[in-house]
């Protein structure tokens, strides 16, 4: 059973853990990919699932209901205090485009994407096999033209 000790210890793992059909995401997931410096106490949980709960342990949880259809592009993180599901870094940038506001402000958002852009590890191809199956292939249009 999961307490109040092993949320402290890593509420990422805690979180992840709670729910079968959820990924840590949004600003969380850019944070650990990289993505942005910025931190937040908020916990941006994306799932299929409908999850009502908003608050754990004082801890503000950002819950992004999204179709089943967009559950994909996820990768295990593994901690010292265990495992995890977490957006991968195309999917990361596919959600920034379907759902900004799980991101910060325009600002962040920016960010972003500009740091997305300048990584040697980015995947092109895998970002527009993303957006098609998302099918909203016209968001990644759209982000390139706001990176410029």
């Amino acid at each position: 059973m999961l307490n109040q000790d092993d949320f402290f210890a890593d509420p990422y793992v805690f979180v992840g853990n709670l729910y079968s059909q959820a990924y840590i995401g949004g600003w969380n997931a850019a944070e650990r990919l990289g993505l942005l410096d910025e931190s937040t106490r908020n916990i941006t949980l994306f799932s299929p699932e409908k999850i009502s709960q908003k608050d754990i342990y004082g801890v503000n949880l950002q819950v992004q209901n999204m179709p089943k259809n967009l559950f994909f592009g996820t990768e295990s993180v593994v901690t010292p205090f265990g495992e995890y599901v977490s957006s991968d870094l195309e999917k990361t940038i596919v959600d920034l485009a379907l759902y900004p506001d799980m991101f910060g402000d325009k600002e962040n958002r920016t960010s972003i994407l500009k740091n997305y852009l300048q990584r040697d590890d980015k995947d092109l191809k895998k970002l527009q096999n993303y957006f098609q199956k998302s099918g909203r292939p016209e968001l990644m249009v759209r982000l390139m033209k706001e990176a410029l």
